[in-house]
């Protein structure tokens, strides 16, 4: 059914709302984080305090932490390098390709992924394409980036049309 591939498995205001130490203990072991309006807002190119110290968290309970997104590789290798985690840039998202080459290179089993990302079209869609859990998370702002925004109006739709009454 079209509806379920835009069905995240659990949708959070915050990555600050999600139990990371029991995800860990139910055997997730990888989280696969989107970037923009995610992790920062999508008009930053660093790690803020806030994203250093929830990943350096996720690390000290054993996270495995990769970071992908659709952007510019320069712009994502940026982020990575302020906050030292590995990253997939140009991810083409929701197509499958960077997910397979995400677990092919880094030897992961599909069932111990978690995927976390502010949008429907891209994050969820993708993610469940591929089998992988995944969370969809509020976006950090309101305001998006012109790319963003044609995917954030599909996005309403489908909120209002599909999701809304499956819950």
């Amino acid at each position: 059914m079209i509806s379920s591939l835009f069905k995240a498995d659990a949708f959070y205001d915050s990555l600050n709302d999600i139990d990371f130490e029991k995800l860990y203990h139910s055997g997730i072991r990888t989280l696969i984080i989107d970037i923009d309006n995610t992790l920062i807002p999508y008009y930053q190119n660093v790690a803020n305090e806030e994203t250093k110290e929830k990943t350096a968290y996720l690390k000290k309970l054993g996270f495995n932490i990769i970071i992908y997104s659709n952007n510019w590789p320069w712009r994502v290798k940026k982020f990575a390098d302020s906050i030292s985690l590995p990253t997939y840039s140009f991810a083409l998202k929701p197509l499958k390709m960077v997910y397979k080459r995400i677990i092919r290179e880094n030897k992961l089993k599909k069932d111990e992924i978690l995927c976390l990302g502010d949008q429907l079209i891209t994050d969820v869609l993708g993610a469940r394409r591929m089998g992988l859990k995944v969370f969809y998370i509020k976006p950090l702002v309101e305001k998006d980036s012109y790319k963003t925004i044609i995917n954030r109006k599909i996005e309403r739709y489908i909120f209002k049309k599909i999701i809304n009454e499956k819950m």
